[in-house]
């Protein structure tokens, strides 16, 4: 209790209140009723400022609610130019192959549907993508960009634009071919009741048991004859970059799958006019990841499950070495040209790679003295025609044959035959020298006589010059000593003619292409 309440409180029935205590009272209560009132008047004074105040807030707030009506006014017609533009797919993951259907839907900026009952003022939206190729979809209006990474769509009465992404190497492929190949993706194994896209998107790793089942489904198309569009479409992939397979430049993903990434972007806009100075009016994206099956079937399956043929092969082979050169090469020749027949960029490097194989293989039951020689001539031209096989499919009016190997083993043929002839060649010289020996002999062997002849004579003639004087008519006579010297040494000149008439330097000559010969000779033995 207070101090007044503890003075005058506390009374009891029947006593009375003293008159100091009622003053007290009274002097508390006029305490109280001055202090109320300065209170009151300072209440009062501050109520007048407080209300001042929110006059002046008042009129602020009337003429912020006019700046804001007239904001909005303003604004309103420019918030109606811009779009609310969201993105959407039927799935986020897909196989190479597939073709992922891109829906964009445009409303105004709180979501509403648009009036587009006009239809030559319907926004247009322009997909953009970094990788793979964009196509329209039928029943929309669309204009098309360069290499298929741009594409401007009209949307329709409901505000939707639709578009269809496929992979980045699958350019130039026609629509129905994309749909052949999109339609046996979705073909069902007999071992799980499962499509090959969906194992493919499901399985963790390539090497997985139900993947190796796809794998040979997908090498049986592949070969099928029949199976064009699906054979070309590997093919493309292959001869876009044949690096990611052999692994020489980039490494290899043996053991995990690789998913490429697109990201789609759409930017919508009033029209599609580009002489119409207009900005974007409403950004998306999305993101779409495609798997690449094709490089893990070629390096898992396609290249080295190939035990088989390289025995069939080999097989093959072995009846056509004959005891023949130049037969058992234009035999095995041919037989290579029937394997490699009609068979897809893909599948002629997978054969050639089991040619080689083979040829390491064969077995010959009499193998000839050049089988060695055989096989690797055979082994040089499919390495070759392998190597220039990618060059040859993308080459402007290159024959659709195997150009390189034909031209080798052409070539291995010639240049056997040209040994032989070779040696055709140096066993006749050989013989033409011996017979220009023999001729040599002859002459020595004459000189050498006529030598001898002359040296008789002339001891003669000496023995004989005491008795000349009396002898001499005798001796000048006809049919005399001297008339058979005469005779003798006119035969000594013809034989140094015949002698002086063989020319060194051309003995010489032909003595050096011998020696050629022999050389080229052993040049030819030591290629094979």
């Amino acid at each position: 209790m207070g101090e007044l309440s503890a003075q005058l409180g506390n009374k009891l029935a029947g006593q009375l209140i003293r008159s100091e205590d009622w003053n007290s009272l009274v002097a508390a209560v006029e305490n109280i009723k001055v202090t109320l009132n300065e209170h009151i008047v300072g209440a009062e004074t501050q109520f007048e400022a407080v209300n001042n105040h929110i006059q002046d807030l008042k009129t602020e707030v009337n003429d912020l609610k006019e700046e804001f009506n007239a904001f909005r006014e303003s604004l309103e017609p420019l918030l109606r130019e811009y779009y609310r533009v969201t993105m959407e797919t039927t799935k986020v993951n897909y196989a190479i192959g597939e073709l992922a259907e891109i829906t964009a839907r445009i409303t105004d900026l709180q979501g509403n549907p648009l009036d587009l009952t006009n239809v030559a003022q319907r926004p247009w939206i322009d997909f953009v993508v970094a990788w793979g190729q964009l196509k329209p979809v039928a029943g929309f209006e669309s204009r098309g960009g360069v290499g298929d990474r741009t594409i401007a769509v009209q949307t329709n009465l409901q505000g939707i634009a639709r578009v269809r992404l496929r992979s980045e190497h699958a350019e130039g492929f026609t629509d129905e071919a994309e749909d052949e190949v999109a339609t046996f993706l979705t073909t069902k194994l007999v071992e799980n009741s499962k499509s090959i896209v969906d194992i493919v998107l499901e399985a963790a790793t390539p090497r997985d048991e139900k993947v190796k089942v796809a794998f040979r489904t997908l090498t049986a198309e592949y070969d099928r004859p029949d199976a064009i569009n699906v054979r070309n479409y590997m093919d493309i992939y292959y001869r876009k970059d044949p690096t990611i397979v052999t692994g020489k430049i980039m490494p290899t993903f043996r053991s995990r799958w690789r998913d490429y990434r697109s990201t789609v972007m759409a930017f919508a806009k009033r029209d599609s006019d580009p002489r119409t100075p207009d900005q974007s009016r409403g950004i998306s994206s999305i993101q779409i990841t495609f798997r690449d099956w094709i490089f893990p079937w070629i390096t898992l399956d396609y290249m080295e499950e190939t035990a088989s043929l390289v025995k069939n092969i080999s097989d093959r082979f072995a009846p056509k070495v004959t005891k023949n050169f130049s037969e058992s090469v234009t035999f095995i020749k041919s037989e290579v040209n029937d394997i490699v027949r009609d068979k897809g960029l893909i599948g002629k490097q997978r054969d050639y790679k089991v040619i080689n194989a083979a040829l390491d293989q064969l077995n010959v039951p009499q193998p000839p003295e050049f089988l060695n020689k055989l096989t690797k001539s055979i082994k040089n031209a499919v390495n070759i025609q392998q190597t220039l096989e990618i060059g040859q499919t993308t080459a402007f009016g290159a024959p659709g044959r195997e150009v390189a190997f034909e031209v080798f083993t052409d070539t291995t043929v010639q240049a056997d035959n040209n040994v032989a002839a070779v040696k055709s060649e140096l066993i006749v010289l050989q013989q033409k020298m011996s017979e220009v020996e023999g001729t040599f002999g002859n002459i020595n062997n004459k000189v050498s006589n006529l030598e001898s002849n002359i040296n008789n004579k002339v001891s003669k003639l000496e023995s004989s010059v005491g008795s000349l004087g009396g002898r001499l008519d005798v001796t000048l006579a006809e049919g005399g000593e001297f008339q058979r010297i005469r005779a003798d040494l006119s035969t000594v000149s013809r034989q140094v003619e015949i002698l002086q008439g063989l020319d060194p330097s051309i003995v010489k000559t032909k003595l050096i292409e011998i020696d050629g010969l022999s050389n080229r000779l052993a040049k030819l033995e030591g290629g094979r």
